[in-house]
């Protein structure tokens, strides 16, 4: 089949593919382009692993992509030198014939990595000339790749799940492989030769690809067995990589070893890919200590996973930067003779190490830091039910983050941490944490939907309320133990800070919200959420400031608080601004002088999700993407209101369209953000070929006094997909100034009573909170089936009394009728205000 895919491609148009991508392009299914085809710009990239030094050719399948012109990518170390369209691919059905792909939904693209390129991921987003796709992952490995030869359903044609038929692979490589769609569930077999006492470490990265955005969740186990079967290692889970599980062992004798990958537990019944790494590059699980301070030549022991033990001296930077900037390496900091794919990493900190002595299992009997905060503590829990404690002097009024680093860091301790006041300090106040949220990371996610390992060291705020000296303690939450059971237990200095983060809109999926795609000569609105930093404090007035937009680029910015959960930024592109990508960060700013905050952007992608938005893997950025697009076929353009917005009230804002070239479609428009207390109408189309419309916009009476920048966003009605956002231009017209402030008047309803079949009035005392020219008219709501009213009152400026008159039918029913109250609409330069007040009780009597 793949000759005959090789011939045709030879005899058509298209150009000859490497035989690395064959094995994937024979995955295509016309069930997963129906699955996935609504919702990913790209869905499928293949493959997403290459080595060091080389050049990949990768295939991307998606949507749109025919006008694909760059590869953004996160960091330094690879890029893409061409992208070319594919127009076939070979038939779903295994035929050996091939099959016309309709323009847009594959390409290929070269990606050049260099000799130095880091091991590990590197985000990327392909941009096209209309859209800016998702956040995407590929790995860089230090190994030859090679690829799975059967990566369909084992058949008996085709199949690599038994001994026999198992596949051999070379010793120092990386194997890419697939576990298909079930049922069965798929296994892979492998075959490698060892020499007696040859060390053999097997690394796979399966749930960290993020393969699928949703509904793709990976869980693989890896098992070898020796030339006569005994199985030699297994692995699961690990603490150090979660789902992804590695193994490491000395082969007891020469011969061909068996090795077993597949899925530990099904989530679903999707092809998962993986890539496995294969050589005798030693395997760290732990280090004791697991960090440092600046400057320092820090020994470390180091922990292998295959049973064995080193001492190697990590030499630590002088400097390090803020949040995970901190987490460093451990490959750039000690010498390996050996690649260290996923290498642990040290936490470098700003003040000095204190080391667990034996006989500190109580308060009473804890160990003196002998030094100031802030300060880390290091242990290992190495017996049952085992806690260190620590004995150390803090002063009222300082305030310090107490953080656990175990899990972060690959310790299996999942650590439970008491502080208590020492004896002879007067205070009462304790703490006792086990996990932690998002915050205490500095990263931003739902706290119950949004897991990671990291989450399961404490972190928590220390504020003394009495000078003297407290006690510290550390153990495991279950009681477990062991000799790599390790901590360190940072007392921290705060800083105030805080973060921002994409917010997601409700109409929207996050797809079409997580980058900022902006059109030449137009503005994009993006909806930031406003995340306070862990125990930050400053309540003042802040700013954003944009770092890294180029030229023709520019970010509008309102000034806000902690306490604004959401706010506007916009994003405009000028008419000649360059189609290009690129990677903004928005840093806040104090207003207030000698106030610095520290914080940026905390943005947490889910990788790979499940049903109900539960995900384990994320891709974590500090960055936003960005892109200037093509010119959008339409404009709009928001007319700046005369009149303030009135609590109670409604505004109706116009709506201009330009519409350009033979554009004539109807417009799609709805408000991105709106301040508390204020509420929008639903959807507002302006139908095809008009060019005005109005947006109504009403005010609750909690809305808050103030002037807001607002805008709305525009896009085609049709012709688009808004799951993925794709065939659609998003533009956001220019920012207007809408002020929310008091009613003109309220009215005070009184009591009243009218028997059937007679008019009687309902009297009304009228409060002037703003002033107003002319006349307003007034009319009842919500009164009963039955009752009318006979004629709408005016109302002057200086009237401080209004009348009803209303008119009961002999047949209406009797009762006491409440929450009767009045529309008033105001004229006010030249536009009618309606606005709402009163809450009257009518009773009809017999």
């Amino acid at each position: 089949m793949i000759r005959k895919f090789l011939r045709s491609c030879k005899e058509s148009s298209l150009p000859p593919l490497p035989s690395l991508l064959l094995p994937f392009l024979l995955l295509l299914t016309a069930t997963t382009q129906a699955r996935f085809g609504d919702k990913n710009t790209v869905h499928y990239v293949f493959p997403q692993v290459g080595q060091q030094g080389t050049e990949v050719e990768v295939w991307m399948e998606g949507f749109a992509l025919e006008t694909a012109e760059q590869v953004l990518f996160y960091q330094p170390g690879i890029t893409c030198t061409k992208i070319e369209p594919l127009s076939e691919t070979p038939n779903h059905q295994h035929t050996g014939r091939t099959d016309k792909v309709e323009p847009g939904l594959a390409i290929k693209a070269t990606f050049r990595i260099e000799k130095d390129a880091p091991l590990g991921e590197y985000f990327f987003r392909v941009r096209t000339k209309e859209k800016l796709s998702e956040i995407l992952s590929f790995w860089v490995t230090a190994f030859p790749v090679v690829f799975e030869e059967n990566n369909l359903i084992d058949t008996d044609e085709h199949r690599n799940d038994t001994p026999e038929t198992a596949q051999v692979i070379p010793f120092g490589c990386t194997v890419v492989g697939y576990q298909p769609s079930g049922p069965p569930n798929d296994i892979d077999l492998y075959k490698l030769k060892l020499n007696k006492d040859q060390l053999c470490t097997l690394q796979i990265i399966s749930a960290r690809l993020g393969t699928y955005h949703y509904a793709g969740l990976t869980d693989m186990a890896i098992v070898v067995r020796d030339p006569k079967g005994k199985r030699v290692a297994r692995s699961d889970d690990t603490a150090l990589l979660a789902q992804d599980p590695f193994v490491s062992f000395r082969a007891p004798e020469a011969g061909e070893y068996l090795i077993e990958v597949r899925q530990q537990m099904d989530y679903e019944t999707l092809m998962r890919h993986y890539a496995l790494h294969v050589s005798d590059f030693p395997r760290p699980t732990v280090t004791y200590p697991l960090g440092g301070k600046t400057g320092e030549a820090l020994d470390l022991q180091v922990f292998y996973a295959d049973g064995s033990r080193s001492k190697l001296t990590a030499k630590l930077p002088t400097q390090v930067g803020d949040f995970e900037a901190a987490l460093r390496p451990i490959n750039e900091l000690a010498k390996f003779e050996k690649p260290l794919p996923a290498p642990n990493l040290l936490k470098v900190s700003d003040f000095g190490n204190v080391f667990q002595k034996e006989g500190h299992s109580s308060p009473e009997k804890a160990q003196p830091i002998g030094q100031s905060l802030p300060v880390a503590l290091n242990g290992i829990i190495s017996k049952e039910g085992e806690k260190d404690w620590y004995r150390f002097s803090a002063k009222k009024g300082e305030r310090y983050r107490v953080r656990a680093y175990s899990r972060t860091l690959g310790s299996p301790l999942d650590p439970l941490v008491w502080i208590k006041p020492a004896e002879g300090n007067p205070s009462s106040k304790t703490w006792e944490e086990d996990d932690s949220i998002w915050d205490g990371h500095d990263w931003e996610g739902h706290h119950y939907r949004h897991q990671v390992k990291d989450r399961l060291d404490a972190i928590f705020m220390f504020e003394p309320d009495h000078d003297g000296d407290y006690v510290i303690g550390i153990g495991d939450t279950r009681r477990e133990f062991g000799e790599d059971y390790i901590y360190r237990l940072e007392i921290q200095p705060h800083h105030d800070s805080l973060f921002v983060y994409n917010q997601q809109y409700p109409s929207q999926s996050s797809i079409v919200r997580d980058n900022i795609g902006i059109h030449r000569g137009a503005l994009v609105a993006r909806p930031i959420g406003v995340q306070n930093g862990f125990g930050s404090l400053y309540d003042g007035p802040l700013t954003l400031e944009a770092k890294g937009l180029p030229k023709g680029v520019e970010f509008i910015c309102p000034t806000f608080t902690k306490n604004d959960l959401v706010i506007l930024g916009l994003f405009k592109a000028s008419a000649d601004a360059k189609f290009d990508a690129g990677l903004v960060e928005l840093v806040p700013k104090a207003l207030e002088k000698g106030v610095t905050l520290k914080g940026g952007i905390a943005e947490t992608t889910n990788a790979t999700d499940r049903r109900g938005d539960f995900a384990m893997v994320f891709n974590r950025t500090r960055k936003f993407a960005w892109a200037v697009l093509e010119e959008a076929p339409f404009e709009i353009a928001l007319a700046q209101p005369r009149i303030g917005l009135a609590k109670n009230a409604e505004l109706d804002l116009k709506v201009d369209v330009k519409r350009k070239g033979d554009f004539k479609g109807a417009i799609y428009l709805e408000m991105d953000w709106l301040p508390t207390g204020v509420t929008k109408q639903p959807p507002l189309i302006i139908p095809e070929g008009e060019t005005v419309g109005y947006y109504k916009l009403s005010a609750t009476n909690v809305a808050k006094d103030g002037t807001y920048q607002l805008s709305i966003t525009a896009r085609e009605n049709e012709g688009g997909n808004p799951r993925n956002g794709i065939g659609y231009h998003y533009i956001a017209s220019n920012p207007i100034q809408v002020q929310v402030l008091d009613p003109y008047l309220t009215i005070d309803l009184e009591r009243s009573a009218i028997e059937q079949g007679k008019v009687g009035k309902l009297a009304g005392k009228v409060n002037h909170l703003r002033k107003f020219e002319g006349e307003a008219s007034a009319r009842l709501l919500r009164l009963p089936t039955g009752v009318e009213l006979v004629k709408e009152p005016k109302l002057k400026s200086s009237d401080q009394t209004i009348e009803f008159e209303i008119k009961v039918a002999a047949d209406a029913l009797v009762g006491q009728y409440k929450e009767i109250s009045c529309a008033i609409a105001i004229s006010d330069a030249g536009q009618v205000i309606e606005q709402q007040s009163g809450d009257g009780v009518l009773r009809v009597d017999a």
